[in-house]
């Protein structure tokens, strides 16, 4: 049967959902752990208190014209520059000299100073923080000032430092044209006053230089006024006061954060893992494969599994879900040649250790109880587990019964090999009641003239006639391709999957090689599901008596030790 893609958004939830419950409890671990380590790293930080200065951007103008012509202001700063400003060199080392005469400790003075020098180096902010929000064609608005340190009153000292130095580097800005001009006038004086002392008394050129002077004096006087009243387009709104609450380190919310991220990303992780290896647990993970689930098997725990298979069966463990399994099976079989029932199944699986076998054993056991007479063939002949399960092993006395066509003269033949080779002696071992097996034999390294036997698919039909139900046990699909030359003998595959174990990519694999192989999968068995997983409890529950058994087995006269 061909896969399909399932399209249904109900599905796709389900299955996210499936995934991240798969890991609840690894990804509620790590959350915690994260949540705990970052409040234990952030409560051992030191505290960190910052405080904020408010500085006025606005040109210097008033509505005088006379008091306007008398003042000398600095041009607008565009965007930007007072941060620039505020993380230069020449306001940096200004800022920190004026923190050496604050009177902070010397300590926390050298701290924060060298931060500072190394945030200078890096072209970086950290100490110091500038924001603005200014008209981007009048260049007015407003600038904020913050500083942290690790005392309420050094986070205030070094804001207020900050504006200071701001504010002077701002006047500066306007006095420097005026320094110049004065710095000329000043050049000229000193000049007229060297030709005056050399110029002979009473001359008209010593007229000429002292009246000259005496206009360089008028124009300097000016000059100084103007410098000292010049003005700078920054001005002081609110100073910094001293912070009581620390703004960080905030390990609650901290760690609210980082819990919340290692939630999303342990998620994360668990939706990409499931997507790169995504196994299959439940009936809704294999919806897309468009397969019939004919059963879901409860895994066994430790006591019930030293019990056996066969035990588990009949005393509950396996009774409710072996037999749903049995009538969905007998349910599926499809009419043969003539109106007969073919019921020959092949039991596979994608890849060895999934349980194929003790499903094989289980499904016999329902159908017996049922009241069919059943033929188990191991074809497994590399890794045969049927007379182990059987506890059929070394040394424990057999029954044997003769197969259609043996004969009583021959030494029996007791597997599948020597029944192919001398179908004449073929007998199967009795097992339980109404369940014969026909085992595989010692292991072979070469299948291929086995199980393309000319006789074998008359020989299955002649042993087939004698029971009801024939199961053969087969090597998984992809370590070997026997159970497709199996396929062809029956009316399919029963493809049984471990959950939990066996992953959906491998599970296609399977199915795309018996696909292109023309052997057709009947259903899907799913093997060691967790009992919390299928209801199993309910199953159990309902049941009125913990134990179901079968009568002792069939002794009749063809029956042979």
């Amino acid at each position: 049967m061909t896969p399909h893609n399932d399209t249904s958004d109900e599905i796709d939830l389900r299955r996210l959902w499936n995934s991240l419950r798969k890991y609840t409890w690894p990804i509620l671990g790590v959350t915690a752990l994260s949540g705990v380590g970052s409040y234990l790293l952030f409560s051992s930080q030191p505290p960190t208190y910052e405080a904020s200065s408010t500085i006025l951007a606005a040109r210097s103008e008033t509505g005088n014209s006379t008091v306007n012509n008398s003042l000398v202001t600095a041009p607008p700063l565009p965007a930007g520059a007072v941060e620039e400003a505020i993380h230069g060199t020449l306001l940096v080392e200004d800022i920190i000299s004026r923190l050496k005469i604050s009177g902070l400790p010397a300590e926390e003075v050298s701290n924060i100073a060298l931060d500072l020098r190394r945030e200078l180096a890096n072209d970086s902010s950290s100490r110091v923080k500038v924001s603005s929000k200014l008209d981007s064609y009048y260049m007015i608005g407003v600038h904020t000032l913050r500083a942290n340190a690790t005392t309420p009153l050094a986070a205030k000292t070094l804001t207020n430092a900050a504006v200071d130095s701001l504010l002077a580097w701002d006047v500066g800005r306007a006095r420097a044209g005026v320094r110049q001009a004065r710095q000329t006038y000043e050049k000229q004086l000193a000049a007229l006053n060297n030709r005056i002392r050399v110029t002979a008394q009473n001359s008209l050129d010593r007229e000429t230089l002292l009246s000259g002077r005496a206009r360089i004096i008028e124009q300097l006087s000016t000059v100084v006024v103007l410098e000292q009243a010049a003005t700078g387009t920054l001005s002081l709104i609110s100073g910094a006061v001293t912070p009581i609450v620390p703004t960080a380190p905030k390990p609650l919310r901290n760690s609210v954060l980082v819990g919340f991220l290692a939630l999303f990303l342990g998620g994360g992780a668990a939706l990409v893992r499931e997507a790169l290896g995504r196994k299959i647990s439940s009936e809704d993970d294999v919806s897309s494969l468009r397969l019939p689930v004919l059963g879901s098997l409860p895994k066994l725990n430790t006591r019930q599994l030293a019990l056996g298979i066969p035990q588990a069966v009949r005393s509950g463990a396996l009774f409710e879900s072996v037999g749903f399994l049995r009538v969905n099976l007998m349910s599926s079989t499809r009419p043969g040649l003539e109106g007969q029932m073919q019921r020959r199944y092949v039991i596979s699986s994608a890849r060895p250790g999934e349980g194929k076998s003790s499903v094989t054993a289980s499904l016999a056991i329902g159908l017996a109880n049922s009241g069919l007479r059943v033929l188990i063939v191991d074809a497994d002949l590399h890794r045969s587990s049927q007379m182990r399960i059987w506890g059929q092993g070394a040394g424990i006395r057999r029954q044997y019964r003769p197969l259609v066509g043996a004969t009583g003269n021959a030494t029996p033949a007791l597997d599948l090999p020597g029944a192919l080779e001398r179908p004449e002696a073929a007998h199967a071992v009795v097992v339980s009641e109404r369940i014969d097996l026909l085992p595989a034999g010692s292991p072979l390294h070469e299948t291929a003239h086995i199980l393309t036997h000319p006789q074998l698919e008359y020989l299955m039909d002649r042993w087939s006639s004698d029971y009801d139900v024939v199961l053969i046990d087969s090597p998984p699909i992809l370590a070997l391709s026997d159970s497709f030359s199996l396929a062809a003998l029956s009316s399919g595959i029963l493809m049984v999957v471990e959950a939990n174990q066996t992953q959906f990519s491998v599970l296609e694999r399977a199915l795309g090689a018996a696909q292109v192989a023309g052997a057709p999968v009947l259903g899907l068995v799913l093997n060691k599901v967790p009992r919390r997983s299928e209801g199993y409890y309910y199953h159990n529950g309902y049941s009125q008596t913990g134990t179901h058994s079968l009568d002792s087995p069939e002794k009749s006269k063809d029956v042979i030790s």
